[in-house]
């Protein structure tokens, strides 16, 4: 993500029987996950780096993905998707 700029993902699960229940620990402040949706928003006006679980629930089984989220400062060029490694250059 990018400071100042609204930030906006969907999160998808594989296996298990929905709907999903999904939680985030760490985000980053003002961003939020929509239970329901798996959907992270919020504009974020810091930059930083920030371990983040985020986990989806169904049928009382529950998977869990530990990972980094990087809000970077508007003038950081932030490389993302197939063949990059996802992180501020």
């Amino acid at each position: 993500g990018i400071t100042d700029t609204p930030y906006n993902a969907t999160l998808t699960a594989i296996g298990g029987t929905p709907p999903y229940t999904w939680t985030a620990s760490g985000l980053p402040a003002p961003l939020v996950i929509d239970p329901a949706t798996g959907k992270i928003t919020g504009t974020p006006t810091t930059a930083s780096t920030t371990p983040v679980t985020i986990t989806a629930t169904a049928a009382g089984k529950a998977a869990a993905l530990n990972t980094t989220l990087t809000i970077a400062p508007p003038n950081d060029i932030v490389a993302v998707g197939a063949g990059a490694t996802d992180g501020v250059i």
